[in-house]
């Protein structure tokens, strides 16, 4: 029997037209049948809790429906519809009420709910004296229980202190072995593998797979990881990294950089080398004066900023002498020990190996200026590095 039945659900927020439209769920079509748990996924904003807002009647979809069948139980806003002049137990009672629990049920209700909650002689106090953590326990418990067909859960492991949320767990875990059927948003992805067969993976409103849990977070998983490796337009970077295109404290202008190019194994220029392939960088200059031993610096970043290697002509102990006039500098690796993705590439020219880079003082420096694109064989694994390796068995 389906208890959730959602077809072509679209949500939206503000006005039309405006800046602060927006659209949280687009088209989302799905179905939850009785003794089935299924997790939502996805990064921040990509829809989760507006779902279970909308499955929980808390709000209304814009366009689509949402069908539910049987009594559920929602922890989606620990702390909601708590009272804070009244006691505990008296919040229990007006919760239990509020979902329109049969009377004769109350007693039996409030014995289990005041046994989770587990708050001694304050709950018979003013919610007021309540720490974050109480109050979180107290809703928790009024929740849990209900008796219910569905429960529809958003992150409950953030409730309370590391050892009620492990009580938490284990209670979810009791509901759903007993044949419960729940629908659980997590940003916790084990407890999500842990209790759900079924993951329906969001990003930006749309469901992008929605299947057997292992497909689904290896789906989820690439997909970040590409995210994560790739460099996007300026306006949509994580952080502002191209500060290469404002000057520095200062430059000399004693020395420029002409140009860079990438040149691959078979010598061809080319902004996309491949991992564990061979790579050489090429760095034309121009030294307008001569200029006595100067340290040339490569560095590489991932798209989030995070520094990944660098070398420089000193640390490699290599003296350029008294430079004058045009030239090349060739940095070359046999094997790109980098994993599959975009990185930023920074050159710079500089009088010294640390108190010129500190002062921000140099010839010339490029920095974030160039894009590398690695790709990467599937057999090298995956990760930030690559290597070479092997498997055996005997």
């Amino acid at each position: 029997m389906k208890l959730i039945d959602v077809v072509n659900l679209t949500k939206n927020f503000g006005k039309p037209g405006s800046s602060s439209a927006h659209t949280a769920l687009e088209n989302v079509s799905f179905s939850v049948r009785s003794g089935e748990c299924v997790g939502l996924i996805g990064r921040n904003g990509s829809g989760k809790t507006t779902l279970l807002r909308i499955l929980a009647r808390i709000t209304k979809p814009s366009l689509g429906e949402a069908k539910t069948k049987g009594s559920f139980a929602t922890l989606l806003e620990p702390g909601s519809g708590i009272e804070l002049d009244a006691s505990g137990r008296e919040n229990l009672r007006n919760l239990f009420l509020l979902q329109r629990v049969d009377v004769s049920q109350l007693p039996a209700l409030l014995e289990r709910a005041c046994r989770f909650a587990d708050l001694g002689s304050f709950l018979d106090r003013s919610v007021r004296t309540y720490s974050t953590g109480m109050v979180m326990r107290l809703a928790f418990a009024s929740v849990i229980s209900l008796p219910a067909d569905l429960l529809l859960v958003d992150e409950v492991l953030a409730v309370g202190d590391p050892v009620f949320q492990r009580k938490c767990a284990n209670e979810i875990r009791h509901f759903v072995r007993g044949g419960g059927t729940m629908v659980l948003a997590s940003h916790n992805y084990h407890e999500v593998a842990a209790l759900c067969e079924r993951v329906i993976f969001l990003d930006r409103g749309r469901i992008i797979v929605d299947g057997p849990a292992d497909s689904v977070f290896r789906a989820f998983w690439a997909r970040n990881e590409t995210d994560l490796m790739t460099i996007t337009a300026e306006g949509d970077l994580p952080f502002d990294l191209l500060k290469a295109h404002t000057p520095l404290a200062e430059t000399t202008g004693e020395m420029e950089i002409i140009a860079v190019r990438f040149r691959n194994g078979t010598g061809e220029v080319s902004d996309s080398i491949q991992s564990l392939g061979r790579l050489c960088i090429e760095i034309d200059y121009n030294a307008k004066s001569a200029v006595d031993s100067p340290l040339c610096r490569v560095q590489f970043h991932r798209g989030d900023g995070l520094f990944v290697m660098g070398s420089n002509t000193l640390r490699h102990e290599l003296d350029l002498g008294i430079l004058k006039g045009k030239g090349t500098i060739r940095l070359t690796y046999g094997s790109l020990p980098l994993g599959e993705g975009d990185f930023f590439v920074s050159v710079g020219l500089w009088p010294d190996e640390y108190r010129s880079f500190i002062a921000e003082r140099a010839y010339d420096y490029k920095e974030n200026a160039y894009v590398l694109q690695v790709k990467q064989n599937r057999q090298h694994g995956g990760g930030l590095i690559a290597s070479d390796h092997s498997w055996e068995w005997s």
